[in-house]
């Protein structure tokens, strides 16, 4: 599939897995873009949380949590959910693509308490500087 940049002109090639498959993850988010969508109505726009995430057994990858709020409301109470700079335990259905990593759709995400966040930034951080980051 392709998408064409409407600002640039230029054309990015992907491909979309979708499936009924969910991932459930330790989520270290580290950028949060709201893009507003031409064409459509107002309220709607795309919510694009970027980071690196963890698995059950260890594995680190890039993921992006992708959130569609259809209300000004929705996207208020987005915003206020997900920072940047926090750690976050997210389950949603995923798909992957080759150069972004896993994409998850409408995430349910909980902010990780204190004591919860300093064993998992402990083993994130040992398991992202021993293998590098899987892609």
């Amino acid at each position: 599939m392709s998408i064409i940049n409407l600002d640039t002109g230029q054309e990015s090639q992907f491909k979309l897995f979708p499936n009924e498959s969910s991932l459930t993850c330790f989520v270290k988010l580290m950028d949060i873009e709201v893009i507003e969508l031409v064409d459509l109505p107002d309220d709607y726009c795309e919510i694009v949380a970027t980071g690196t995430a963890m698995d059950s057994v260890g594995h680190i990858f890039k993921v992006q949590l992708q959130y569609s709020p259809e209300t000004a409301a929705e996207k208020d109470q987005i915003l206020a959910a997900v920072q940047a700079g926090r750690f976050y335990w997210a389950s949603g259905q995923f798909s992957y693509v080759a150069e972004e990593g896993m994409l998850m759709y409408d995430a349910r995400c909980r902010e990780l308490s204190d004591e919860e966040a300093a064993g998992v930034i402990h083993v994130f951080n040992i398991n992202e500087h021993s293998g590098g980051l899987a892609t």
